[in-house]
């Protein structure tokens, strides 16, 4: 299962929950007649400003062992292993696939709550497919999962009661950095989300540190390629991924930075390292590379493919509940194409408002609900209790 605050803030299905949730109501504006139009005026508002930002959800058991931290971006998913940073991208046709049968799912049942008595059936699911690819550290040590520091928790927190309770994990919680500690030594590397909206994976090698020994091999490509400009290109089964070279400098102690020309360089077919020329090595040195860029996964992201938002409500308060969908998929290294079958679970959160019109809501709690079967909530309503 994947959180609900990345996938709120980076699915465009739910973008519209988050849009309710986070920058609509105001405190005078109860009346259900008003929320339809507050909402479409909102939207596209709601939208940018959710897509600046991951988090990653800490594994207490919901997902396999093998995650330790868990992030759902555009069109695509993130997870931080003991073996390094396993990225990966959804196939833009099998999305729109996916979107285009679940819109038609939707339509039959409405047909048949409107009375409808026209046998309508749907075809088998189409299979979401995609491409994941891992950062790995070639020499380095990343086999000790202590080694990852997690940096900046979110207030909030998760409930998972999904399945096998031995699976259920309560008080989970986020966070917006994650630090490799001495892969190599010395050397730390920092997965972050950018001011631009790009993820980031700082590589800080510090005073004393051996730079020759950087080696990144990213399992899963089966060859590197560059262009003339010196940027990277993942070649994958679902397009090629176009990475820019890193920015690179150098910090004092007093934390004055000096920009430093750094290029990559291939070895092997899967291999990347950096020429990098003389420096100050009592200085921390920064490499700077761009794991995934935010306008690569949101071109192929239609949105449709297991995020649904399909209930909202407000108590007399002015507190914001939502339920709605979301799909449990796991990226694997190299090409994929994981079933949904048994894969949708439910989800219920609640929000306190914005304080202020277009200001940021504060999320309570959430909880995930669901079995191994399909879990698919269409509506709900708050009482007064």
């Amino acid at each position: 299962m994947c959180n609900l605050l990345t996938f709120l803030r980076n699915k465009s299905n739910l973008i519209v929950v988050s849009v309710i949730l986070f920058c609509i109501l105001t405190p005078k504006i109860y009346a259900q007649s008003d929320k339809k139009e507050i909402l479409s005026t909102r939207v596209q508002q709601a939208i940018e400003a959710s897509q600046n930002s991951i988090t990653f959800i800490e594994n207490k058991g919901q997902w396999p062992v093998h995650v330790l931290f868990r992030a759902d971006v555009p069109g695509g998913q993130m997870l931080a292993t003991p073996e390094g940073m396993l990225v990966g991208k959804y196939d833009p046709k099998s999305l729109d696939a996916i979107s285009k049968y679940d819109a038609q799912a939707e339509e039959i049942q409405k047909n048949l709550k409107q009375g409808s008595t026209v046998a309508e059936k749907l075809g088998p699911a189409p299979l979401l497919k995609g491409h994941g690819w891992r950062f790995n550290f070639a020499g380095g040590s990343l086999a000790n999962p202590q080694t990852i520091s997690k940096i900046g928790e979110s207030s909030d927190y998760f409930n998972y009661f999904i399945g096998d309770p031995s699976t259920h994990a309560t008080n989970v919680h986020g966070y917006n950095e994650l630090v490799y500690k001495n892969i190599y030594q010395r050397v730390d590397v920092r997965y972050y989300t950018s001011a631009a909206g790009d993820l980031e994976n700082d590589i800080v090698v510090h005073p004393g540190a051996d730079s020759k020994l950087l080696k990144i091999q990213i399992d899963g490509i089966e060859i590197l390629k560059q262009n003339e400009n010196g940027d990277l290109i993942l070649p994958t089964t679902v397009g090629d991924i176009e990475l820019p070279s890193p920015v690179s400098y150098l910090r004092d102690e007093k934390g004055n930075t000096f920009k430093i020309n750094i290029k990559y360089q291939l070895s092997g077919r899967n291999t990347l390292s950096f020429i990098i020329p003389e420096y100050d090595k009592s200085k921390t040195l920064v490499i700077d590379p761009i794991v995934m860029r935010w306008a690569t996964w949101i071109s192929g992201n239609t949105g449709g493919v297991d995020a649904h938002g399909h209930g909202i409500d407000l108590d007399a308060a002015g507190n914001i509940y939502t339920t709605g969908r979301y799909g449990n998929n796991m990226i694997t290294v190299g090409a994929f194409q994981p079933s949904y079958v048994g894969s949708y679970d439910t989800y219920v959160a609640k929000y306190i408002e914005p304080a202020v019109p277009g200001g940021a809501g504060q999320r309570v709690w959430q909880t995930y609900m669901g079995t191994t079967a399909v879990d698919n909530p269409y509506a709900m309503s708050v009482g007064p209790d």
